[in-house]
């Protein structure tokens, strides 16, 4: 058989494309796998006192600069509610893990939205003191989760997305960066079509334990 032959052969059945989603897949898992391994070797001269309220700015306008956000999940149409506290005191932590985390769950957000066709598309971010802690909410109005799926939500390799949009490392790796490198808490509240709600919670001496990834949510959650 000639190889022209074997080429055809190939391409009616779709193989190249499989070929193509494979690699680009492992390249997003590679990507992922990095970072992890760059914040679990991260030394304390990375750490300096940082504002919440100016991570959570940064991430916002990382976001509304992502080219997939903007074409894909149409960011711009996406309503932001900023409810930020002025008092907060700074947090000794690394501004670029927290960042990448807040990015994380806004085009999460975004694209759960997206997907649902959710009618007056919205995020809040709110931030606090909570005791000897920082608190920040992101909450969206979109489709929300099951129970199964939010009990699983920070499970490694766990997506109910599209194959080729998710890798199911998002959510574990914002935990391992929020629990592990700060010792705080990412916990989530959620109900189909009631919306989602992520609590991040950063203590202000990091001296704390990692906390469970997933609580049972609280009164009055969405």
């Amino acid at each position: 058989m000639e190889l022209a032959d074997v080429c055809r052969y190939l391409e009616a059945r779709g193989i190249p494309g499989f070929i193509e989603a494979i690699r680009e897949a492992g390249d997003r898992a590679a990507h992922i796998v990095t970072d992890m391994l760059s914040f679990s070797r991260s030394s304390d001269n990375k750490r300096r006192p940082e504002s919440l309220n100016d991570m959570v700015a940064t991430a916002l306008r990382l976001a509304g600069n992502d080219y997939e956000l903007k074409k894909r999940y149409h960011f711009r149409h996406i309503k932001l509610r900023r409810r930020f506290d002025a008092e907060l005191p700074s947090i000794v932590c690394d501004a670029t893990g927290i960042e990448q985390v807040l990015l994380n769950l806004i085009r999460n957000a975004a694209q759960a939205m997206t997907a649902a066709g959710t009618d007056d598309p919205t995020i809040t971010l709110e931030t606090s003191l909570q005791g000897d802690s920082l608190q920040l909410l992101v909450e969206d109005n979109g489709p929300g989760m099951s129970e199964v799926t939010r009990k699983r939500a920070f499970e490694p390799f766990f997506t109910t997305k599209d194959v080729g949009v998710g890798t199911g490392l998002g959510l574990s790796v914002s935990y391992f960066i929020i629990a592990e490198q700060h010792g705080g808490s990412l916990s989530v509240a959620s109900s189909p079509g009631k919306g989602t709600r992520f609590t991040l919670r950063l203590p202000l001496k990091q001296d704390a334990g990692p906390v469970s990834p997933v609580s049972p949510p609280p009164s009055g959650a969405t």
